[in-house]
């Protein structure tokens, strides 16, 4: 009896021995992720540190989505930030990212800033380090306007940008009146309408034209995977509306009819005086007209 339960116990141990290898090599596939910490973008221009978290947010779940990377809690990185007196200033600039990037694991460190260029116009710009290496290994930047929802766009965008994936796309489906209209996006001419036009998500111009009408422009934001309609109605001018024909027209005719009434009027005096002047040529007062 002994013997039969020494050899069940020599049993399992092999077994044990044999499946140790088959459960290393099978190791969740997300522990071979980098790690990546993102830090919270600074900001300039009169724009609130809210501003930040929210791009930086947005970057942080295209990041992860994108199932590329495993992402560094924040609170680890504001943990770290503290115990290194970065806190104390409010400033991190590239060696303090790094410095920071060590500290929690992560291979990568992404800093980036948000910069109001004009009244309604900010750009938002990022990197992305190695922080073993300390080289940049890719950069991003996009251009919008300063809304909420527009900057959320731009930074999806930008998070793209920086895993050197294709940009997200939106479509345009645009119509206008009238047919011959003329559609420029971003100041690239696309052609007439209607069109059904492809275009990276964020902000962009869209500028309608035509012969003898008001151009008109306006922006738009486009998602990811939308399809947005857009359509236009353009003025004519103000030369070529039905009101101010009419009253070309209206003078036009008086012009004409004060013309023929000079002309009688000329034509009978000469009579009256002894037919010295039967052609009916218009007075100096009449209005002249070329047709």
């Amino acid at each position: 009896m002994k013997k039969v339960l020494a050899w069940v116990l020599i049993l399992i141990w092999v077994c044990e021995a044999m499946a140790a290898p088959a459960r290393v090599k099978t190791a969740p596939p997300e522990q071979r992720k980098p790690y990546v910490a993102v830090m919270d973008f600074d900001v300039s221009g009169n724009l609130s540190k809210d501003t930040g978290r929210v791009v930086t947010d947005k970057i942080r779940e295209t990041l992860l989505t994108s199932g590329k990377y495993l992402l560094v809690d924040r609170s680890n990185i504001e943990l770290i930030m503290k115990e290194l007196a970065f806190s104390q200033t409010g400033y991190c600039d590239q060696s303090c990212a790094i410095q920071v990037g060590r500290a929690v694991s992560a291979q990568f460190i992404v800093t980036g800033h948000i910069t109001k260029m004009a009244r309604n116009e900010c750009r938002v710009t990022a990197q992305i380090t190695d922080t073993e290496t300390t080289n940049i290994i890719n950069t991003a930047s996009e251009t919008c306007q300063c809304s909420a929802q527009e900057l959320i766009s731009v930074a999806e965008t930008v998070a793209y940008g920086l895993m050197g994936v294709p940009p997200a796309q939106g479509t345009l489906v645009i119509t206008a009146k009238p047919k011959s209209t003329v559609i420029f996006i971003d100041g690239e001419r696309k052609g007439k309408i209607p069109l059904n036009v492809k275009v990276k998500t964020g902000s962009h111009k869209i500028i309608a034209t035509a012969t003898g009408h008001e151009t008109q422009e306006r922006m738009v934001t486009i998602a990811r995977n939308e399809i947005q309609a857009q359509d236009f109605k353009l003025k004519k001018k103000w030369y070529n509306t039905w009101w101010f024909k009419t009253v070309v027209g209206t003078v036009a005719v008086g012009g004409i009819a004060a013309a023929f009434a000079g002309a009688s009027s000329g034509g009978g005096g000469g009579g009256g005086g002894g037919g010295g002047g039967g052609g009916g040529t218009p007075t100096a007062g009449s209005v002249p007209v070329i047709w």
